[in-house]
């Protein structure tokens, strides 16, 4: 972790269970976790703000082997996980705790598809954004509305 200046701060705990096996996502909750999209390690990773590991489950779509299998991850303001699901074109949402709440998206061009989702943030309106990289374009969801 760094200050604003980047200045060295400290490092997560990557002793035990914290390991990380090429983490290409983080996402800070609005209770201050860090949620990792621990690529290999086929989990999400939960740290305190202080960067000690409290948690983990596992993401069973993160099993391939493909270069481009890159999870990525967004935490909305109601402590909801969401997480790319490349290989199976979709999105994962999970609780705060792990649990599967919901999915959206298949193969396609159409609106609801993906050709390769990328990136992810949530909206302080509620909203989910999605990087298509497959389909060229960013798409707006409002699964919850």
């Amino acid at each position: 972790m760094f200050d604003s200046n980047g200045k060295f701060l400290q490092e997560f705990s990557t002793e035990r269970d914290g390991r990380l096996d090429e983490p290409v996502g983080i996402a800070l909750g609005p209770d201050g976790r860090v949620y990792v999209a621990d690529t290999w390690n086929m989990r999400v990773a939960v740290f305190a703000e202080d960067g000690n590991f409290l948690t983990s489950w596992p993401v069973q779509g993160w099993s391939g082997d493909s270069l481009d299998n890159k999870p990525y991850i967004a935490v909305d303001t109601e402590s909801r996980v969401y997480v790319t699901d490349l290989e199976r074109y979709r999105v994962i949402v999970f609780s705060s705790l792990g649990i599967p709440l919901a999915s959206f998206g298949q193969y396609g061009p159409e609106q609801d598809a993906f050709g390769l989702p990328v990136g992810i943030a949530s909206g302080a309106d509620g909203s989910v954004w999605v990087t298509d990289a497959g389909n060229n374009r960013l798409a707006k969801f409002d699964i919850w509305k």
